[in-house]
């Protein structure tokens, strides 16, 4: 099968990135036209850095699940001629099979999905998977460039997104980003806590207790492989001091008395703390 491919302005509109998560995040035009969004394309040998749109040319019509998502590039593959290696194809197909039963658990998720025209790889916020947005007052936020990223630091789930209830998108954009990117450095557990002070504190919140939202294993291949939601809930200052002389199970307990939990609640007074 032959491509044909040739390259727009990095200053061209922003279209879908090609989804890595098994999701369609290209979008078919006239003529067979593939059009999608890439941080660094490789063909023909070369390499090409920066963000670029890349159109692609496909004489008949292609399914999205041929295509896959390799390494730190993105690449069409014919389905047919099984150019991609098993460990990228069980990559996607985990991905895929993770974020449907996260969809039944949590969701349904709303359509249509919102993409960030900047990738959270080039520096941009995470893109959201989102419940309840223009319904509710809180909305639960997935995230989902986490799982397959090849720098994530696996802890207690494996592989996980973040997920966070709040009436903010800003709070996610800010404050969820800025989790996720730590987690490309070092990892993070369901009861570990997060000062988060130099970046929330604009916010009324100035830290994070994490819990587990959903955990289960997928089959990957020849093996079982752990997957998860990592919940981040904000917490004042006195509560992150409470979690981490108390624990984080005894300040989740005190957040659902006070009828906080699951949500982050923005510039609110901080729950009793006082002895039982």
């Amino acid at each position: 099968m032959v491509l044909n491919l040739r390259l727009g302005s990095p200053h061209a509109g922003p279209l879908l990135l090609l989804a890595r998560r098994g999701r369609s995040g290209g979008a078919f035009g006239q003529n067979g036209v593939l059009a999608f969004m890439v941080s660094r394309c490789e063909c023909f040998g070369g390499k090409l850095s920066g963000l670029w749109i890349l159109w692609v040319t496909i004489p008949r019509p292609m399914a999205l699940a041929n295509c896959c998502y390799k390494g730190s590039g993105a690449q069409l593959v014919d389905g047919r001629q099984r150019f991609c290696k098993l460990s990228n194809m069980s990559v996607t197909t985990l991905s895929k099979a993770f974020f449907q039963l996260i969809d039944k658990s949590v969701g349904p998720f709303d359509r249509l999905f919102a993409f960030r025209p900047f990738p959270f790889e080039a520096g941009g916020a995470l893109n959201f998977l989102t419940v309840g947005a223009g319904r509710e007052q809180f909305v639960t936020y997935v995230s989902w460039d986490l799982f397959g990223h090849e720098k994530l630091k696996r802890g207690k789930l494996g592989r996980c997104e973040l997920l966070a209830v709040c009436a903010s998108e800003q709070w996610c954009l800010d404050v969820v980003t800025n989790i996720g990117r730590q987690m490309l450095e070092e990892v993070f557990d369901p009861g570990d806590t997060m000062d988060i002070s130099a970046w929330g504190a604009p916010f009324g919140l100035e830290g994070i207790v994490f819990e587990a939202a959903f955990s289960t294993q997928i089959r990957n291949v020849l093996r079982r492989e752990k997957c998860g939601l990592l919940r981040c809930i904000g917490i004042t200052q006195a509560e992150l001091e409470f979690a981490r002389s108390q624990g984080a199970e005894a300040l989740v307990e005190r957040l659902k008395r006070a009828g906080v939990y699951p949500k982050t609640v923005l510039n609110r007074p901080t729950i009793d703390l006082s002895p039982a």
